[in-house]
């Protein structure tokens, strides 16, 4: 299944990035777009920036700049902890690691009418962080969704003694979210 939001759990960052080159950047606004952070770097040469979004398209709050240099990396990170337009915001070292990527089971083939709620209840006593249906621009569902649970110990539990998931009837296609290189 190819996801069609670029930056679904921040996977699409690890395509063919120069990671020695990209620097993280967090605590944006909601607002915040590529365009702000290609301003917060205005005079370094960016070759590329983006906000990582959820399924729903909304921001994770974080972003990453990468530069056509891996030299530039050293002027970005002076300016960590840095106020732009009023904004505070962190400047790190980019990994190829989302913290949520280990705790996070992927489910294809849901039914059309499945919901967040339904989602939850296949793990009714797992504490779990989030859950999310992958839906159209229209609201309708994709298909897909994922759980996050809170820890990958717990994740692996479920996997481990999990050999089938029905809803409404369909069996899903479950499996571990991995970060994705080939985007």
């Amino acid at each position: 299944l190819q996801h069609s939001n670029r930056d679904y759990h921040s996977m699409a960052v690890s395509g063919g990035k120069d990671w020695r080159s990209t620097v993280y950047v967090g605590h944006l606004q909601p607002h915040a777009d590529a365009e702000f952070l290609r301003e917060v770097f205005a005079g370094l040469p960016v070759k590329d920036a983006h906000v990582a979004r959820s399924f729903t398209g909304e921001s994770k709050r974080h972003g990453f700049v990468e530069f056509d240099d891996p030299s530039c990396v050293k002027t970005a990170l002076a300016l960590a902890a840095t106020q732009w337009r009023g904004q505070a915001v962190t400047v790190r070292p980019a990994t190829m690691h989302d913290p949520d990527l280990p705790r996070t089971l992927l489910l294809y083939n849901l039914p059309a009418v499945v919901q967040e709620a339904d989602l939850r209840e296949i793990f009714p006593d797992l504490p779990l962080r989030e859950v999310r249906v992958v839906r159209d621009p229209s609201g309708r569902s994709k298909g897909a969704g994922y759980v996050v649970f809170e820890s990958a110990a717990l994740l692996d539990r479920v996997l481990a003694e999990t050999s089938a998931i029905e809803v409404e009837g369909q069996r899903l296609v479950f499996t571990r979210a991995l970060q994705n290189t080939s985007v």
